[in-house]
């Protein structure tokens, strides 16, 4: 997962606003799962990020 600073975006420590994500878990504790939605939740549009190695 990378980041970027988000240019022309409002000062957080001045106007009270900031920029975030999360992440959602789900599965089970043997085989658990990270996803994310896309754009609108009511979609149900996710991305699932896997584990390699």
């Amino acid at each position: 997962m990378s980041f970027r600073k988000i240019s022309g975006y409002r000062d957080s420590d001045a106007d009270g606003g900031y920029y975030g994500d999360g992440l959602m878990i789900g599965g089970s504790r043997d085989h658990p799962r990270l996803y994310s939605f896309v754009g609108d939740p009511d979609d149900c549009k996710v991305t699932t990020f896997t584990r390699k190695g």
